[in-house]
């Protein structure tokens, strides 16, 4: 394996660790906060 595959594997090993964390994180926020303002956050 080269420099660039094992970088290559690392920066989506992160990216997918960073998004899996942002959407872990909205969906607890939704779940403290409630559909209150999870409908002014769609715009309602």
């Amino acid at each position: 394996m080269t420099a660039a595959q094992s970088i290559a594997i690392a920066t989506g090993i992160g990216l997918s660790w960073l998004t899996f964390a942002f959407g872990l994180g909205i969906l607890i926020g939704k779940a403290i906060r409630g559909p209150i303002d999870l409908d002014e956050g769609l715009g309602g």
